[in-house]
């Protein structure tokens, strides 16, 4: 389902999932004014980036939910890395970098919990493609980048969208699937992550604490080591990198 402009695809994707939409439904625009991102943040969405929404109807437990985003980034990298042959971090828990640049970020949201399943999730997808990084705001121009910024090539949203799609619902199915295949995709998020080993700032309800990055839990959760060599394992927060000149 394709549009030149919507509020927000993740908004008209729910309200699809609401009235029966199947899994595999795509929302996708070519902009968005009211683009969200993680803990209600705006996401800007300018012409020129890829952003869509897909609904899924996932067999899994409750407890699992949180790993549909980490999923989501995988399947996101594959079809990068297939696409441009180019390597992908993984920032916990929903963005993407390359050259230590922010490239694309992920929302999850749920719907209502029935027998302790959810009765879809709606993942939403904003990737920069081609939108020069001079049209963001200041403060943004130096932490992101672009695909054709990193590559040099042109590819259309249009193109792109397929691939992606593909990879992320087998990325899905691997999670759902047996406990050595959710373990295998895990793994590969961690050969991704980020943000191991490097300094960062946990901020948190008002508060910053100093940290570094320690990896993944198998639960989804990321672990930080705090300046006082204190670990702790998170759920909620923000893990911003500190940039070492």
């Amino acid at each position: 389902h394709h549009f030149t402009h919507l509020d927000s695809t993740n908004t008209f994707a729910i309200k699809m999932a609401r009235q029966g939409g199947k899994q595999g439904t795509v929302v996708h625009a070519d902009q968005q004014s009211c683009g969200r991102g993680r803990g209600e943040k705006q996401f800007l969405s300018p012409i020129g980036g890829l952003y869509f929404s897909l609904i899924l109807r996932p067999k899994l437990p409750l407890q699992h939910l949180p790993l549909i985003t980490l999923a989501a980034g995988v399947g996101l990298s594959r079809g990068i890395a297939q696409t441009f042959a180019i390597p992908v971090q993984l920032k916990w828990p929903n963005d993407l970098y390359i050259n230590n640049k922010k490239l694309a970020g992920i929302l999850t949201e749920t719907g209502p919990f029935h027998g302790g399943q959810t009765d879809f999730v709606v993942v939403g997808i904003g990737i920069n493609i081609s939108t020069p990084t001079a049209e963001f705001p200041p403060e943004l121009q130096e932490k992101t980048t672009t695909l054709h910024e990193v590559t040099g090539t042109t590819i259309t949203a249009a193109a792109l969208l397929p691939i992606l799609v593909d990879n992320l619902l087998n990325a899905i199915k691997q999670l759902c699937g047996t406990l050595i295949e959710k373990n295998a995709l895990l793994d590969e998020w961690r050969n991704k992550d980020y943000l191991l080993g490097k300094p960062l700032n946990y901020i948190n309800a008002g508060k910053t604490v100093p940290a570094k990055g320690a990896g993944l839990a198998d639960d989804g959760r990321y672990v930080i080591i705090d300046h006082h060599q204190t670990q702790h394992t998170i759920t909620a927060g923000d893990l911003s990198p500190i940039t070492v000149s």
